[in-house]
């Protein structure tokens, strides 16, 4: 790797580390400009578009990192984030039944898979297994992963009121105690200058570590079998 390529990647290492996102991924794009083909560059790159839920960003770091090096096992989970966080289980399924051909391993492909079904299954169906989370909660305690959980939307729409504004309305008959919706926090895009402010509050060594993306959080709130 070039050197000043290198030192982009050590500096958005510490980007990263502390928390900032934006300005790593800054960092990384400039030593891509250096060396567009490195698999390190373009993983990291992916991992810090996943802290900021830029899952289509993610997507093409990750399968650019995979066309160079198709046994890139942080890319392959980084691809799935990718796939999931966008709520595509079906072409996620297929991605990693490709790769279980062609690396022949059940090692790493194996427990993405069984993850993939339970989100897809949750999605089609709204119910989420307690004990699934629970369990998912206890693997991952001590560690920085998420526990993911698919998006669902019953017998509602989304859509403008005849009176004033707009919001969520039935498109069906909704009996009580069912489950109508589960959804994941989701990002408000700021202009071009808000984020030039951010990233300056970054470097001024406040206390905000990452863009203050306003969220809508909705919870885990499911029916449990």
């Amino acid at each position: 790797m070039d050197t000043n390529a290198t030192h982009f990647k050590n500096l958005r290492n510490r980007q990263f580390v502390s928390k900032h996102f934006l300005a790593a991924i800054e960092s990384y794009s400039q030593g891509l400009e250096l060396d567009p083909n490195s698999v390190e560059l373009l993983s990291n790159r992916a991992a810090a578009f996943l802290k900021i839920k830029c899952y289509q960003r993610a997507l093409e770091d990750a399968t650019k990192v995979l066309e160079l090096d198709a046994s890139h096992v942080k890319a392959i989970y980084r691809k799935v984030k990718s796939f999931w966080g966008q709520g595509a289980y079906k072409e996620c399924t297929e991605f990693l039944n490709n790769i279980h051909r062609a690396l022949k391993t059940d090692d790493t492909i194996a427990p993405l898979l069984n993850e993939t079904q339970r989100m897809k299954e949750e999605k089609e169906t709204g119910i989420i297994s307690g004990d699934a989370i629970i369990k998912l909660f206890q693997q991952r305690a001590g560690t920085c992963e998420e526990v993911d959980l698919a998006e669902f939307r019953g017998a509602v729409k989304i859509k403008e009121s005849k009176i004033h504004g707009g919001g969520l309305f039935a498109s069906d008959r909704i009996m009580a105690g069912e489950f109508i919706l589960s959804s994941k926090a989701f990002n408000i895009v700021f202009t071009k200058a808000k984020l030039e402010e951010m990233k300056g509050e970054e470097g001024s060594g406040s206390r905000i570590r990452q863009p203050n993306f306003q969220k809508v959080k909705t919870g885990t709130h499911g029916k449990y079998k």
